[in-house]
């Protein structure tokens, strides 16, 4: 998939997670890992199942199966809590590249078949290219900056997350 604007495209690997918008001059990442919630979605302990499991063995023993499976469902199975949790993002990466404002012949694509996504653009007659994709084995997403004249690429990569105070590394070159 290509889009010649800016569109924000899913890149993971089932545990980590990022939604890449294609901003020119600044990228903005949204992170996310899969443990990352705003509480608990459920009480792992009910407390009700150790006195009640004798029951449950008894319904099976004579063979009442969906009257085991209805008291197990009720008394031993983890209880939903009553306030609400949703899925929060780890937080947002932004790439604020040094270069102008203004560019050309941007296109951002996914390739469906290598789940890499794929933003160029040409500022001041400089292609740029960044690459980013998820590795199921490393257990990490790559971001891969490049551009087509040597020493180019010049950025500052800020990390804001409602967890913590926003982390910051100033003017990374190459």
């Amino acid at each position: 998939m290509w889009f010649n604007t800016s569109n924000v495209i899913p890149v993971g690997n089932g545990r980590l997670g990022a939604m890449i918008l294609g901003g020119v001059p600044e990228e903005s990442i949204m992170l996310n890992e899969d443990r990352i919630w705003s509480g608990s979605l459920n009480d792992p302990n009910p407390l009700n199942c150790s006195q009640n499991l004798p029951i449950v063995q008894d319904y099976i023993w004579k063979d009442a199966l969906y009257d085991a499976q209805a008291l197990a469902d009720e008394v031993c199975m983890a209880t939903t809590l009553k306030h609400k949790c949703i899925k929060v993002t780890a937080g947002n990466l932004t790439l604020a590249m040094h270069h102008a404002d203004t560019f050309v012949a941007y296109n951002h694509t996914l390739d469906l078949t290598s789940a890499v996504a794929v933003t160029t653009y040409v500022t001041d007659g400089t292609e740029y290219t960044r690459t980013i994709f998820a590795s199921h084995p490393d257990n990490i997403i790559v971001i891969h900056v490049t551009a087509n004249v040597s020493s180019a690429v010049s950025y500052t990569a800020s990390f804001a997350t409602p967890m913590d105070d926003p982390v910051s590394v100033s003017s990374i070159k190459r």
